[in-house]
């Protein structure tokens, strides 16, 4: 009980002396950050999400990166395919002029106009994989507070797939088939702080390898547990866009299209 009052007074004290410095870090050159996303659903030929997100990077003590609202953005298939992009009522978001599903084995390429140069990537759709069940548990790893979520699946054994598991909240979680190719495979993810009544939603999106690379990285940088690692870029981690005009200029983020299968469940 005396080392519990000595170590309160020592905080106290502590506190009490502690000032808040803000240094002057130097502020780089703002970068144009790209999330492009084109999911079709594995179960559903008509269920699909297709946008692109622009924004800016940010001076270190910001919180939020500037919205891009004045880019050109187009789409392009091997088969003659063109598709243009406009903002919507969010800033920053763009959505195709019309509706369509991405067809297999067709090369895309997106090419983004902003500030005189453009931002290129290219990609095909990558096959999806078909989740076989979604259940809660009764395990925990350090608490009774966590809730444990039991994710079943099937590997497709005639290729090497790659997975992003995007597990709501802000959570992501990738996977390779190294060890369990072709096989049917369930793993558990314990989530904190659900209560009864809460809604939790997987999706399993299957994708190339450099862009499981990407989102490992990006992953183990931000922490899995700390938020959409979207919002803002730890690092310099370079995706797939290429500057044509300045390649010194790099663009920081990703142009991927997968099929997607997606499972929720009502926590107990």
């Amino acid at each position: 009980m005396k080392k519990y009052i000595v170590s309160i007074l020592s905080l106290l004290l502590f506190n009490s002396c502690e000032e808040v410095i803000e240094l002057e870090l130097p502020e780089g050159e703002p970068r144009l950050v790209i999330e492009a996303v084109i999911n079709k659903s594995i179960s559903a030929q008509a269920e699909y999400e297709n946008y692109v997100r622009l924004s800016l990077t940010a001076p270190f003590y910001e919180n939020n990166n500037p919205a891009v609202s004045d880019a050109s953005i187009q789409l392009t298939g091997s088969n003659g395919f063109v598709v243009n992009y406009f903002e919507t009522g969010e800033p920053g978001v763009y959505l195709p002029e019309f509706s369509f599903a991405p067809a297999d084995e067709e090369q895309y390429t997106l090419n983004i106009i902003y500030n005189n140069e453009t931002y290129q990537a290219v990609t095909t759709l990558v096959k999806g994989t078909h989740l076989t069940g979604i259940e809660q548990g009764d395990s925990s790893l350090f608490g009774e507070e966590e809730t444990e979520i039991i994710i079943s699946f099937t590997d497709n054994g005639d290729r090497e797939d790659y997975y992003l598991f995007d597990l709501g909240y802000g959570l992501y979680f990738t996977s390779k088939d190294e060890f369990f190719n072709g096989q049917d495979f369930s793993f558990s993810y314990f989530y904190e702080d659900l209560d009864p009544g809460d809604n939790v939603n997987v999706n399993l999106i299957n994708v190339t390898k450099d862009f499981y690379t990407y989102m490992s990285i990006l992953i183990s940088q931000s922490g899995i547990n700390g938020g959409n690692p979207f919002a803002a870029i730890p690092g310099t981690v370079k995706g797939n866009f290429n500057n044509l005009n300045t390649p010194s200029r790099i663009a920081y983020g990703y142009f991927r299209i997968s099929e997607v299968d997606r499972a929720s469940l009502i926590v107990e």
